[in-house]
């Protein structure tokens, strides 16, 4: 146990103790066929690792909401969120329609006041995410756990170029409708 371990001894000794044994070596002659089949678990795959899940963006995020115990989600369904929609509605987790981004903030500050458990609030990208702003900022200064998902489009790569090139006749030192003189 290395220097200032937060587990104690007993404790570490008492888990120790319920750990599994590792299974025995089987000595078996070189030329022994082994059928890796029959080694494999039925649910992860080889060297006990589960297998890669194909799903979209959307479906990551409703199945680590799943996972996480979340219950019920407020929100306001629009623009670039609505991909997300699809498979919260085809779970078991409560969504509770909203009529504005900042009611949906302040719903989930509410519920995990209440319940002591954590408040997620879903809204569309650009105006949609900044009217949670207001209930973020509430939330975090009553340190109350919230967890705002804000949606977002993908833009393609030009977009993310710059539209102009500058010439060599440019002056980044002052904007073309301002005289000089």
């Amino acid at each position: 146990m290395s220097k200032g371990s937060p587990i104690s001894p007993s404790l570490m000794a008492a888990k120790s103790a319920g750990a599994p044994k590792a299974p025995e070596k089987v000595d078996r002659p070189a030329d022994a066929v082994v059928d890796n089949a029959a080694t494999l678990s039925p649910v992860l795959g080889p060297n006990n690792v589960v297998p890669p899940t194909v799903m979209t963006g959307s479906e990551a995020i409703v199945r680590s909401l799943e996972e996480l115990g979340v219950d019920d989600i407020f929100g306001l369904p629009g623009g670039a969120i609505l991909p997300t929609y699809d498979p919260l509605m085809a779970s078991k987790m409560n969504h509770v329609l909203v009529r504005h981004e900042q009611g949906a903030g302040h719903a989930a500050q509410g519920y995990a006041m209440v319940t002591g458990r954590v408040g997620v609030c879903i809204a569309t990208s650009g105006p949609g995410a900044t009217n949670l702003v207001t209930a973020i900022m509430d939330a975090h200064m009553d340190s109350v756990p919230s967890w705002p998902l804000p949606a977002r489009y993908r833009l393609p790569s030009s977009a993310l170029m710059p539209s102009r090139k500058l010439t060599s006749s440019a002056s980044p030192c002052r904007s073309p409708s301002i005289p000089s003189w």
